[in-house]
């Protein structure tokens, strides 16, 4: 189960007293069937807490993406986890 590091976070932003615009998580994966099912376990428990939540599935290796994580909007928090591919 890909994801469990994650809850503690949407907990940490629903419990703040000025609420986040929106919440958005990329995850890369070797099966985008595997990556569809974590977004909806994410969107489903974001929305339980009343977040606005956005996930982005892609699927493939990381130094596959890397353009696309190049590419995204410095007006964005980022918050990178990429402890899987650590020993890689």
């Amino acid at each position: 189960m890909q994801g469990l590091q994650w809850p503690g976070l949407f907990h940490i932003l629903a419990s703040r007293p000025r609420k986040i615009k929106s919440l958005r998580i990329t995850d890369i994966g070797p099966s985008i069937k595997l990556l569809n099912a974590t977004g909806r376990r994410f969107h489903d428990f974001a929305n339980s807490l009343g977040l606005p939540f956005e996930f982005i599935p892609l699927e493939g290796k990381i130094d596959k993406i890397c353009s696309y994580l190049k590419n995204i909007s410095s007006d964005l928090n980022n918050l990178h986890n990429n402890i899987n591919n650590l020993n890689k």
